[in-house]
């Protein structure tokens, strides 16, 4: 056998997947040299195997160790970690259009596709889409009376449902019920009875999603697992999801009227037949995708708030007391609670914030640099994923005292009546990709929680022990794990 003959003999499968690999990890290597240290992680999967199920608590151990920016391996994926106020600050905020991209994640893309989405999507499309989604939500009454309104009739028909229900009881069904009502009527036109079964099996559908959609899933590192059984389950949510929503579009588009814009689809239905100079941003097989993260975003953190909420109060029962005595003094038992009535119960309000403090809904944003960023003598390149450690800052010692105590007086001023503006207090995100349901967020969290403060005292139930505030379901939302509660008429 000559000598080239021997040569290419070698060069099997198998050696090209070596050098190819081997070839990657050099590159990866050489272009680590411009981000911060971090940990070194495996190859292929990186630094995941030593992640703990929370995440953000694993990145705050380790900021530490490597400092308030550093570098993470996340299967193939680079990410520097943003860990403290200061550095989300410097880049998030004061450099927000740098940072506008969401970086690209697998299991998005394999389980829903990125392209159409107003939340996982870049560029002037995703830019042109969240505008229109913005004011469309505004036409629908964000911000006004009427959505007002909306909130507190939902409202009665969620304390009328915890009437009914037999004591102790779970409320994670009923309240993710009547939070999502409120989107689904601005998106689907209608709302849901809490005895719907399919509706019922959407809600647990969509929270599962949510606990396994995380920066930091296996899936992330080998894409390849998405289609093992491993993530069957997944893959089957996912549809039924995808299937709820196109059928309802289907419907839209059956009885579509353009003298009567009904909601949401209706509105993108009605945008998509107008003439634009890029088709792409109103396409029509995106619609069912901007629906499904209107749904998601307006149905889950929310109602986790609230149930993080009523957790916290069965713990404090001296927070409710206080809770319900301004209550009385300002609206009563009978008086409906509007959302100018914040104003007049500063503890209230300060006791919300302080649960979306303490409990970090959504630990963890993911951004996507647009361009090459310097950050303490650091060279980030273009396209590099960026994850701000919101859980680190809103339990920062150095910002807060006590951060670990839950108190609600920490947001009052030294009158007890005026609310102190928190700059480091970042709940709904910061920067161009902040939170686009922020007001209605902000308005439903208000008014359910008074409804629900006005109408009922919450206990743990006789003989059993007091449900944990530091256990949680980990996810792309932090939410309590499931518990009974008693709820007795005031």
């Amino acid at each position: 056998m000559g000598f080239y003959e021997m040569i290419l003999s070698l060069l099997n499968i198998q050696t090209i997947a070596l050098v190819f690999i081997l070839l990657l990890l050099l590159l990866r290597l050489l272009r680590s040299n411009k981000l911060p240290p971090g940990p070194r992680g495996w190859p292929i999967v990186g630094s995941i195997p030593h992640i703990e199920k929370e995440a953000y608590i694993t990145f705050n151990h380790w900021a530490k160790e490597y400092g308030d920016i550093f570098t993470v391996k996340l299967g193939w994926t680079t990410a520097v970690i943003l860990n403290s106020f200061d550095a989300i600050k410097c880049t998030l905020k004061d450099q927000s259009d740098k940072f506008a991209d969401r970086p690209f994640t697998p299991i998005v893309e394999l389980g829903f596709t990125i392209s159409g989405s107003i939340v996982f999507d870049n560029g002037h499309v995703w830019s042109e889409r969240r505008r229109w989604a913005s004011g469309t939500l505004r036409n629908f009454g964000l911000g006004k009376k009427s959505l007002e309104s909306r909130i507190n009739i939902e409202a009665d028909y969620l304390c009328q449902e915890i009437d009914k229900t037999l004591n102790p009881f779970n409320p994670f069904h009923c309240v993710n019920n009547a939070v999502s009502n409120i989107i689904c009527s601005i998106s689907f036109g209608d709302r849901f009875e809490y005895n719907d079964q399919t509706f019922k099996e959407l809600l647990a559908g969509t929270r599962y999603l949510f606990r396994h959609t995380t920066f930091v899933a296996p899936v992330n590192a080998i894409p390849a697992l998405f289609y093992t059984p491993i993530y069957k389950h997944y893959r089957n949510i996912a549809a039924s999801v995808k299937a709820f929503i196109e059928d309802s579009i289907q419907q839209h588009r059956e009885t579509f009227d353009s003298d009567d814009i009904r909601d949401v689809i209706d509105a993108y239905i009605a945008e998509s037949e107008k003439e634009h100079t890029d088709p792409n941003i109103f396409a029509k097989d995106t619609l069912w995708r901007i629906v499904l993260d209107l749904f998601a975003a307006g149905s889950e953190s929310t109602s986790t708030t609230i149930l993080w909420m009523i957790l916290y109060l069965v713990n404090y029962p001296e927070v409710q007391k206080k809770l319900q005595q301004e209550m009385d003094e300002v609206l009563g038992q009978e008086k409906k609670p509007t959302w100018g009535d914040r104003q007049s119960m500063p503890y209230l309000e300060a006791t919300l914030l302080e649960v979306q403090r303490i409990c970090n809904i959504a630990p963890m944003i993911g951004r996507s640099t647009c361009e090459e960023i310097h950050i303490n003598g650091y060279k980030i390149p273009a396209g590099t994923t960026v994850l701000a450690n919101l859980w680190s800052v809103h339990l920062d010692h150095r910002h807060w005292e006590r951060p670990l105590d839950f108190e609600p007086e920490r947001f009052l001023l030294d009158d007890k009546k005026t609310i102190k503006k928190q700059m480091m207090f970042m709940p709904f995100g910061i920067g161009r990709r902040a939170c686009i349901g922020e007001l209605l967020g902000r308005m439903e969290l208000f008014l359910f929680t008074a409804n629900l403060i006005q109408r009922f005292t919450f206990k743990i139930p006789d003989g059993k022990p007091t449900p944990s505030i530091n256990e949680c379901v980990p996810g792309l939302s932090r939410s309590p794990k499931p518990y009974e509660i008693c709820a007795v008429r005031r």
